[in-house]
C-alpha cells in the first residue's frame, strides 16, 4: 500500500493511519470533524440570514411575473378555495368535540 509508507513521511498522514485501531482516537476525529461541520454551518447561516436581510424587497423576487398573462378565474378559484378551508378549520377549532368520560 502506498498510502501507508507516504503516510510515515507526513506526520498527519501517520496519526490517520491509526484509524480503526484506536477508539479513543476515532472519537476524537469524529468530535473534530463534528465541531468543524457545524461550525462552517453556522457561518454559512449567519451569512445567509445577513444576505437576505440587506437586500430590498425588489431583489427577492426570482420569477418576472407577466401580469397581463395572468388567469384571474383560476387565481380567484385558488383564493375561494383556501379561504373555505380558513372558515372549515375555523369553525372545528371553535367547535371542538366534547367526548363523554368512558369511565363514568
Amino acid at each position: 500500500m502506498k498510502f501507508f509508507s507516504l503516510g510515515k513521511k507526513i506526520p498527519l498522514m501517520s496519526k490517520l493511519g491509526r484509524l480503526g485501531k484506536n477508539p479513543d482516537f476515532d472519537w476524537n476525529v469524529i468530535i473534530v470533524m463534528f465541531a468543524f461541520l457545524s461550525i462552517c454551518v453556522v457561518f454559512y447561516s449567519v451569512s445567509l440570514f445577513l444576505d437576505i436581510g440587506s437586500t430590498d424587497d425588489q431583489s427577492l423576487v426570482l420569477i418576472p411575473v407577466d401580469r397581463e398573462n395572468l388567469d384571474i378565474n383560476s387565481l380567484q378559484k385558488v383564493v375561494d378555495r383556501y379561504e373555505h378551508k380558513k372558515v372549515v378549520f375555523d369553525g372545528l377549532l371553535k367547535n371542538s368535540v366534547k367526548y363523554e368520560d368512558p369511565s363514568i
